[in-house]
């Protein structure tokens, strides 16, 4: 990374103006190819995650404590859920509203223990 290199930043004093001057530590480049409405999101979804592990104390609870439960597992922030907490060796559950997402859940994530949808006051558990 070079002074001038088109960056993503979150958060920042000033993150809405057209320069601004950070730690190079809180940057990430952004490559030509995608577009600034793409990089302005790019780090929003890797914070919110974090936090929400954060809040929860995910990160501070020993691996296997209990299953962590995941909603939406087939959006950006519930499949980053899904990887962090499963890469700590925390067993998941991400719990969706169809087949269909259940199969995407599965698609991103074949190691999970079992994925099937077994439906239950409108809700598919995957993972249990």
């Amino acid at each position: 990374m070079i002074v001038g290199d088109r960056v993503a930043v979150f958060p920042a004093p000033g993150a809405l103006r057209e320069y601004i001057e950070v730690p190079a530590a809180h940057a990430v480049v952004v490559p030509e190819t995608v577009p600034d409405t793409h990089a302005s999101l790019m780090l929003i979804n890797t914070i919110t995650t974090r936090e929400i592990l954060r809040a929860a104390n995910v990160p501070d609870r020993p691996a296997g404590s209990y299953p962590q439960i995941i909603s939406a597992p087939a959006s950006s922030v519930g499949r980053l859920l899904i990887w962090i907490t499963h890469e700590r060796g925390h067993k998941v559950i991400p719990v969706v509203r169809s087949t269909r997402v259940a199969n995407t859940v599965r698609q991103h994530f074949p190691d999970l223990a079992r994925c099937q949808a077994v439906w239950s006051h409108a809700a598919c558990f995957c993972g249990c």
